[in-house]
């Protein structure tokens, strides 16, 4: 989507701030993309001085994106006082319902038929004459919820201190008057109802009944949560851009993604041979998990996350590989398999839940600093590194078990202890040939600082 910005609205103080304003904006439109949405891998950016470009993978209704993008989302909350209530009848005004509960206005004079349509001269001048109590800007927070009537839904607004006050003063000076209370959502009226005899509003509460449905209450909600637009937007154009492009990249990430499953799979069992098994065997019910979480979390299949699922593959068999090489020392040191399988495992979990709690720690970072592709792929991560912890403890020691109770892998041979392939040899004399680490950290500081200096360079040159 593209939409510009309209600057006549603004004013002189918001003009000369609009580079702040211009991030706000985008901070709000991002919020709606993701929470109302649920577009997580949404990018939102500025082109030019006043135009917007919103793009939205994954994502199909275009009407839905115009009602969530677009509206300005401003909630007004009005003393309805020129619209007749029980006890003051002779009023300008007068409300109806439709047979959905919307509410519809038309003058006293008026025929029944001559309903006041929104966005009328005469529809606004009946707003303007009633009586501004409060604006979403005091508003913290919305809920839907089913409505205690049992028609539709309603949304529960709590407000600040001073939404409350000014609420709750309304109430006070009106008290057992039943007037009417009007909440105004872009110019139209959404919800008018009286307040009933003796009610309050000092903890901030107010429910805004509107017989909405479950996805009206949901979406309404979520656009309040997100915050009102401090400007209005005109909507240029909206494209629909098929995945062409990307299908050749799909298909190579894929591609890369099996051979390296391949690679991995091979590795496992020629090196750790029988407990390797095990390890491909959870795997496969790791792969099935996250997939399946995928989906039901609605996350878009996109390069980033995919990427960030193929990693969260190579951190499943991470965990596996600590856990076995903890099985094969406590083998080497003559305990029996049942003994060695538990050491082993026990032994391994600290370092699985560090090595584990400092990328989720990560990707949590990435979801609340990044945007678009970065999100999709920090979100994919998460989610499949939490899942591989299931899976390397759980589910392999479940199997591993299970096996050697069948009478099947219970040779110490089928567990590839002589395979030292990989520093064995110098873990083995680290006794008596320890690596002095802490009595040389300068010379290991200055590597890790020369390592990490060219990306702290490309950080600063914006690449």
């Amino acid at each position: 989507m593209t939409i510009r910005a309209d600057m006549t609205t603004l004013t002189p103080e918001q003009r000369q701030n609009w580079p702040q304003l211009s991030q706000t904006l985008i901070g709000i439109l991002e919020r709606r993309a993701q929470q109302a949405l649920g577009v997580l891998e949404s990018s939102v950016y500025q082109k030019g001085e006043d135009r917007f470009i919103v793009e939205l993978p994954g994502f199909t209704s275009e009407e839905a994106a115009r009602q969530v993008i677009s509206t300005s989302a401003r909630l007004e909350y009005y003393w309805a006082r020129t619209v007749a209530t029980d006890k003051n009848p002779s009023r300008a005004y007068v409300q109806e319902r439709d047979a959905d509960g919307e509410p519809l206005f038309r003058r006293a004079t008026a025929g029944p038929t001559e309903i006041l349509e929104p966005g009328t001269p005469e529809y606004d001048r009946m707003v303007r004459s009633w009586q501004l109590i409060t604006t979403g800007d005091t508003l913290m927070r919305a809920e839907a919820r089913s409505s205690l009537t049992g028609e539709g839904y309603d949304l529960l607004l709590s407000f600040n201190a001073e939404g409350a006050r000014a609420l709750d003063d309304l109430a006070r000076r009106t008290m057992n008057m039943r007037e009417n209370i009007a909440a105004v959502l872009d110019g139209k009226v959404i919800s008018i109802a009286f307040i009933k005899d003796g009610v309050r509003f000092t903890d901030g509460s107010v429910v805004l009944e509107g017989r909405f449905t479950v996805e009206q209450a949901k979406r309404l909600a979520e656009l309040l949560n997100a915050g009102a637009l401090p400007v209005d937007l005109v909507e240029e154009n909206v494209n629909r851009v098929s995945p062409t492009i990307g299908e050749g990249a799909k298909d190579q990430i894929i591609f890369a993604g099996l051979i390296s499953f391949v690679i991995t799979a091979a590795f496992l069992l020629v090196y750790y041979m029988f407990p390797g098994l095990t390890a491909l065997l959870a795997l496969l019910a790791y792969i099935s998990f996250a997939y399946a979480a995928f989906k039901l979390l609605g996350v878009s299949f996109s390069l980033a996350a995919i990427a960030g699922f193929i990693l969260s593959i190579g951190m499943a068999v991470d965990a596996n590989i600590l856990i076995f090489e903890r099985l094969k020392e406590e083998l080497r040191n003559k305990r029996t398999l049942l003994t060695a399988i538990d050491l082993g495992f026990r032994r391994a979990f600290p370092a699985i839940l560090d090595s584990n709690a400092c990328t989720i720690i990560t990707t949590i970072v990435l979801m609340n600093i990044g945007t678009g592709p970065v999100r999709g792929f920090a979100t994919t991560l998460m989610i499949g590194v939490l899942i591989s912890l299931f899976t390397a403890i759980t589910v392999t020691r479940s199997l591993l078990l299970f096996f050697v109770h069948s009478g099947i892998g219970r040779e110490a041979s089928w567990y590839g202890l002589n395979r030292g392939w990989f520093g064995e040899r110098l873990e083995a004399g680290a006794d008596e040939r320890p690596l002095a680490i802490v009595q040389k950290m300068g010379r290991y500081f200055l590597i890790s600082g020369l390592i990490i200096l060219p990306g702290v360079i490309f950080m600063a040159m914006g690449g």
